[in-house]
C-alpha cells in the first residue's frame, strides 16, 4: 500500500488537478454568488426580513432543490455602514445583500437551477422581492482562502466586507486573477492587517464556458473579509496599506469596486457535520 511518503497524497486530496491556482480548475466544489436589489417600492428593511424569515426557509423546504446546496449563507447590508471605506471603493450603489451557495461541482449548478421546481416554486418567490431589471450581480467561482485559521469559525451574525470586482474587457483572464490573488495575499498577510481579520477569501469567477445564463454576468471576483469585530473593521478601513491596495484594485479593474458591509445569516451548513468527499474547502498547496 502506498503512503504519503511514497508520493501518494491520500484519498482526502482527490481533487485531481495539475493547475497551481483554484480558478484554473473546473473540478470539485464551486460557489454561486448573487448580489441583488429589492423590487420597486420595497424598503430595505422589508427586503431583509422577507429574505431571512420567508425566502430562505422556503428554499430549504423544497428538498428537490435544496438537496444540492452544501452550504447556504445570506448577507444583509447594514444601513449606513460605510465605516470610512477607502475613497477608491464605490460607496453608493443599489445592491443591498447577497446569497452564497456552495455546490459539489460546476455540473451541479446547471442541474440545480434547471430543476422544474426552480421555475415553478423558487423563481416566483424571487419575483416578490428581488428586482428583475438586470441589476443583479451573479457569479460562479472557486474560493481561494487566504486566511482560514479556524475552520469552525461561527459565521452567524458576523460582519463581512464584500468587494465586488470586474475584469476589464480585453484583459487576460489568468493575468487578472493571478495579480488579484498575489496582491491580496501580500496585503492581507501583513501582520497588522491579518490581526484584524478572522478570515479572508478571494472568490474567482470560473473560466468560460459556464452554465447557460452565466456567461455575460458582470462580476469576475469577490474579495470577502471577515473582521474580528466592528472595531477591527474600522481599523482595517483606516489603514494606509488597505487604502493603497483598494486604489491598486480600482486601477486594475478600471472602476471603483463596489463595497458592501453586511451581516451574515447562515441558513444551512452541511459542511460542519459532513465534509466534502470530492474536494476539501481549503485550497492549500
Amino acid at each position: 500500500m502506498s503512503t504519503v511518503e511514497d508520493g501518494d497524497p491520500g484519498p482526502w486530496v482527490d481533487y485531481a488537478r495539475s493547475e497551481r491556482e483554484p480558478w484554473q480548475s473546473r473540478t470539485g466544489i464551486v460557489k454561486f454568488l448573487e448580489f441583488v436589489v429589492p423590487v420597486d417600492g420595497m424598503s430595505e428593511r422589508a427586503f431583509h426580513i422577507y429574505c431571512q424569515r420567508h425566502h430562505s426557509a422556503h428554499v430549504m423546504n423544497i428538498t428537490e432543490f435544496s438537496q444540492f446546496m452544501r452550504k447556504y449563507n445570506t448577507g444583509h447590508r447594514l444601513p449606513g455602514a460605510t465605516v470610512n471605506l477607502p475613497a477608491a471603493l464605490a460607496h453608493e450603489h443599489p445592491l443591498v445583500g447577497g446569497a452564497e451557495v456552495w455546490l459539489n461541482s460546476i455540473e451541479e449548478v446547471e442541474t440545480w437551477l434547471g430543476k422544474p421546481v426552480y421555475e415553478s416554486l423558487i423563481r416566483p418567490d424571487e419575483l416578490r422581492f428581488i428586482a428583475q431589471d438586470g441589476s443583479a450581480q451573479i457569479m460562479v467561482g472557486k474560493e481561494n482562502r487566504i486566511i482560514d485559521d479556524n475552520p469552525d469559525l461561527e459565521e452567524q451574525n458576523r460582519l463581512k466586507l464584500y468587494l465586488l470586482a470586474r475584469r476589464p474587457a480585453g484583459t487576460d483572464y489568468d493575468s487578472f486573477h493571478e495579480k488579484l490573488a498575489t496582491d491580496a495575499r501580500e496585503l492581507l498577510l501583513q501582520p497588522a492587517i491579518r490581526g484584524l481579520l478572522a478570515k479572508a477569501v478571494v472568490t474567482h469567477r470560473l473560466r468560460d464556458p459556464l452554465p447557460a445564463g452565466f456567461e455575460t454576468m458582470p462580476l469576475d471576483a469577490v474579495v470577502e473579509l471577515w473582521p474580528r469585530d466592528a472595531d477591527a473593521l474600522r481599523s482595517l478601513c483606516s489603514t494606509d496599506a488597505f487604502a493603497a491596495w483598494t486604489s491598486v484594485l480600482a486601477a486594475m479593474t478600471q472602476e471603483a469596486p463596489r463595497a458592501l458591509v453586511a451581516r451574515m445569516h447562515v441558513v444551512h451548513d452541511e459542511f460542519s457535520f459532513q465534509p466534502s468527499l470530492t474536494q476539501p474547502l481549503t485550497f492549500t498547496w
